[in-house]
């Protein structure tokens, strides 16, 4: 048995699968180029790019070290200086001597300042003259008090008056910072170290600090010095550690940049490399490789163009019948191919063409129903779009599939932003009880009509009258048809007529003012969609508003709107309010917080005042808060001035009801007083009438009765059995007579004759006459009267008249005895009173505005009650006036204030009429 081997063209000659012509293909083509390739750019480039890398990045690291060594040099010299003993006596002076001397030690050291605690410059040593003093910062200060530990400044022109960097050290003794130690270090010692280090000319080295800001540079120094970093270091992240970033640089040059942050003073070191030089060995490799991939892709194609030779023809053939197939012409396929998958492809092909002929029939009967399906519902859409309302459909999930021209007025959103989005992500619809149950009723009725909540593309919320409809989709489904009409305005009038309402039932049944201001602010703002509200009432005696009632919507934190202190006028929003007598509508208060007194952290954005007028008087201000930033709105401002004009009219109506009651109260009093009156002038025609018969009737008998009573008294002994009684007679005659004359000087007053008179010497008259009838009631008598007293203009006689009244009445109410003073002193340059006080039982407060009414006494079956209203008379006849303070069982006090100089004539006479003491007595 024999065999033998096939040949290697009749490989090529028999068909073969199309990916096995394929395979080889692409390895022959591709496979040794692939394999070079990767194992060129792994061994080689990969490695000498790491390499160069690497060593940026020692590199960087040793230039920050060696400016760390700088900067620690600086520090220690900063720290062992603070450790001076001349500092721990505060010899500042002895200090600045010293540390000069150490300064010009110092190459890299501009100046050197000492600070207390509280940041105030005590010293200052310079190398040169005119450098600007040094200041430390409020936060450095802050950060050397607080760590203690030393502190190296970020790069400043404001620190130093020039362009620098600061050290600060704390100097510490016994646990406490006494001064703070701070150096100037000039950044050209860094540029320097950079110098130094010869650095490749392609290179830059930067030192930076966290804020990006130049300390040195290898290149350009003094240019770039306090500038930002470029593109590339502006991506360091301050707050990592080393960093390589790669990127171009502010010269647009692609860049590799190695850094390095300083463990000691928080900088940042940069040394930027071009990316042509660390790619170098890459590009080399790659130039390798590419020639090497491509000798062997020549190879390869080679290779591949011989299996593609064969297979082309027959593609070509079906590409053709392809194409004629897509066009709709006649095909003519190909007989055969060597590949066995084109050969069954062009079975295929034949089927398909059949098919599709028989199928393009039917797509043009599909395509002239879909025609007219489309008409009709264009027809409906136009129809749709002419409504007010805003229609739109979705389906079952939510997701919107038109939108007529209503819906985008409505809402905001054009139709392309709303044909495909969810609704409740658009709108944000609040529905009854959840959309989960609304959903399920929905598909279960096939409708629902009701009022919801949806929110605009602006974010306004508005109310909407919806109905909603299941149909069929024509597909086996179903969608929701939707239409909305706006109806906030609606509701709003409705609110803002309901609030009118409730604030009107308020004013009709609130008794006082006090009582509606409260509930008026609560239903303005809830009705009126505020969030807190307050009354401020105009103190007319401080001229200033005061909060007298506030409210605010328990679900918002608003209590900051309630303790506010009172507002002067044009002072915050009410008191600006107040002084323009007109409302203030403030959309959004952050930029003028300050001046409304409102806490911007209260979440308070909007805030409305209005004043509460009377005519033309500003009675107070309401001012509404909002935690949302609102517009004005004509609406709201009309229902607020109508509501203002009803709190007017129901002030005017309170104040009305007031003068009304005081009226009243004022007619009652004038009509007891007028009754008093008519009393006191019956009275006194009474006594006209009596004294003019008592003059006639009782002065012969009581002359005759006393005269032969003195007689009798003359000639009998007071040892006789009735000299006694006869003793009586003739004193109850001489009492009768008294009587008499009071009435006769009661009913007849003589005119006051007014000259100059001591008080002192009539005082004293007085007292001697009543001296005898204390001692016999064991009232003791003093006299406090002021040395050097003017004369005054009075009657001696009436005024001794009112003082014997006045005493004899203060020892009839001491009967066990007391105290009897009576005092005489200045009030003022043309006023004197004169005070007579006993200790004696005092009089009942009920009794006090009735002692001057004539006819009125306390006394038991003693007097006729005329001697007070006569003393009266008297005084307000001079000008003056008595004042009477009494306390039970402590006795009484009378002050007559009189004037030193005399009144005229008509005022004399008008106040010692009887119908003038009569009206001033009721």
């Amino acid at each position: 048995m024999s065999f033998s081997l096939p040949s290697f063209g009749s490989i090529f000659s028999r068909p073969i699968a199309l990916h096995s012509y394929l395979i080889r293909l692409i390895i022959g083509a591709l496979g040794p180029l692939l394999v070079f390739s990767i194992f060129m750019m792994v061994l080689f480039a990969r490695q000498e790019q790491a390499n160069r890398i690497s060593g940026l990045e020692s590199n960087a690291r040793a230039l920050s070290l060696a400016i760390d060594q700088e900067v620690k040099s600086s520090l220690t010299n900063l720290e062992a200086l603070a450790t001076s003993e001349p500092l721990d006596v505060g010899a500042v002076t002895v200090f600045q001597a010293a540390a000069k001397r150490i300064v010009e030690t110092q190459e890299s050291w501009k100046s050197l300042s000492l600070f207390d605690p509280q940041g105030k410059q005590l010293a200052m040593v310079t190398k040169a003259p005119g450098v600007e003093p040094l200041r430390i910062s409020r936060e450095s200060l802050n950060a050397v008090l607080s760590t203690r530990s030393p502190i190296i400044g970020e790069y400043s022109v404001a620190q130093t008056g020039d362009t620098g960097i600061v050290i600060h050290v704390p100097v510490v003794r016994e646990r406490t910072i006494i001064y703070v130690l701070s150096a100037a270090i000039e950044p050209r010692v860094f540029t320097e170290i950079l110098a130094q280090q010869k650095i490749p000319k392609e290179w830059v080295g930067t030192l930076f600090d966290s804020k990006r800001t130049i300390l040195a540079r290898s290149r350009d120094a003094k240019k770039a010095m306090g500038t930002v970093v470029g593109p590339l270091l502006s991506e360091t992240n301050v707050l990592g550690g080393d960093q390589l970033l790669h990127g171009e640089t502010g010269e647009g040059i692609s860049a590799y940049a190695a850094i390095s942050r300083s463990q000691l003073t928080g900088w940042f070191f940069a040394l930027t490399v071009p990316s042509s030089e660390v790619n170098a060995i890459l590009y080399r490799s790659l130039a390798v490789v590419g020639g090497g991939g491509l000798m062997l892709l020549l190879l390869g194609l080679g290779v591949s163009l011989a299996f593609a030779r064969r297979a082309s023809t027959s593609l070509n053939e079906l590409s053709m019948a392809a194409h004629d197939l897509g066009r709709g012409q006649t095909v003519t396929f190909p007989a055969s191919s060597p590949i066995a998958e084109l050969d069954s492809l062009i079975g295929e092909m034949e089927r398909t063409a059949q098919l599709l002929r028989e199928r393009e029939d039917e797509r043009d009967r599909v395509e002239n129903a879909l025609r007219k399906q489309e008409q009709d519902l264009q027809r409906q859409a136009d129809l749709l779009n002419l409504a007010n309302e805003a229609i739109f459909a979705r389906q079952l999930d939510g997701r919107i599939i038109y939108w007529n021209r209503g819906a985008e007025q409505l809402y905001g959103y054009s139709q392309g932003e709303a044909i495909g989005a969810l609704t409740n992500d658009l709108l944000a619809t609040e529905f009854p009880k959840g959309w989960d149950h609304f959903g399920s009723s929905l598909i279960e009725a096939g409708e629902w009509s009701g009022e919801l909540k949806q929110k605009t593309k602006d974010g306004r919320w508005i109310d909407v009258e919806s109905r909603f409809k299941l149909i069929d989709n024509r597909a086996g489904g179903y969608m929701i048809l939707e239409c909305n009409r706006d109806i906030s305005q609606r509701k709003q009038s409705a609110r803002r007529l309901a609030t009118e309402h409730q604030v009107s039932l308020v004013l009709a049944e609130s008794e006082t003012p006090e009582s509606a201001w409260g509930k008026i602010i609560e239903i303005m703002g809830a009705g009126l969609d505020w969030d807190a509200a307050t009354f401020w009432l105009v103190d007319k005696q401080s001229q200033m508003l005061e909060g007298l009632k506030t409210w605010h919507d328990p679900m918002k934190n608003l209590a900051g709107c309630e303790a506010r202190p009172p507002l002067a006028r044009g002072m915050g929003l009410p008191g600006r309010v107040w002084q323009s007598e007109k409302p203030i509508w403030i959309s959004d208060i952050v930029k003028e917080a300050s001046t409304l007194q409102i806490s911007v952290e209260e979440n308070v954005r909007a805030v409305f005042g209005f004043p509460i007028k009377l005519r033309n008087e500003v009675l107070g201000v309401i001012e509404f808060f909002s935690t949302t930033v609102r517009a004005p709105n004509d609406d709201v401002l009309k229902t607020v001035q109508a509501i203002a004009g009803e709190i007017g009219q129901f002030a005017e109506r309170m104040r009305a009801e007031v003068a009304l009651r005081q009226s009243e109260e004022h007619l009652r009093n004038q009509a007891q007083q007028l009754e008093q009156q008519l009393l006191a002038s019956g009275r006194l025609v009474a006594v006209g009438e009596l004294t003019a018969s008592m003059a006639h009737e009782f002065n012969n008998p009581l002359g005759i009765i006393l005269g032969f009573a003195q007689g009798l008294l003359d000639s009998m002994s007071p040892s006789e059995p009735n000299y006694q009684h006869v003793q009586i007679i003739a004193e109850e005659a001489k009492r009768c007579e008294k009587l008499v004359q009071e009435l006769l000087e009661f009913g007849r007053p003589r005119d006051a004759d007014f000259i100059p008179v001591d008080v002192a010497a009539v005082i004293h008259r007085t007292m001697n006459l009543v001296q005898s009838h204390a001692a016999k009631n064991k009232v003791e008598t003093t006299m406090e009267i002021e040395a050097a007293l003017p004369q005054m203009y009075a009657d001696p006689q009436q005024l001794q008249q009112v003082l014997l009244n006045l005493t004899l009445n203060a020892v009839d109410a001491m009967p066990k005895g007391g105290m009897l003073t009576v005092k005489a002193a200045l009030d003022s340059a043309d006023q004197m009173t004169i005070t007579v006080a006993d200790t004696g039982m005092g009089i009942d407060a009920d009794l006090l505005p009735r002692i001057f009414q004539p006819f009125f006494t306390s006394k038991k079956r003693r007097g006729l009650g005329l001697g007070l209203p006569i003393c009266d008379r008297i005084i307000k006849s001079h000008g003056g006036k008595i004042v009477v303070d009494s306390q039970p069982g402590y006795g009484t006090t009378f002050k007559v204030h009189l004037p030193l100089f005399q009144p005229s004539a008509g005022e004399a006479a008008r106040r010692a009429t009887p119908a003038s003491l009569a009206q001033q007595n009721a």
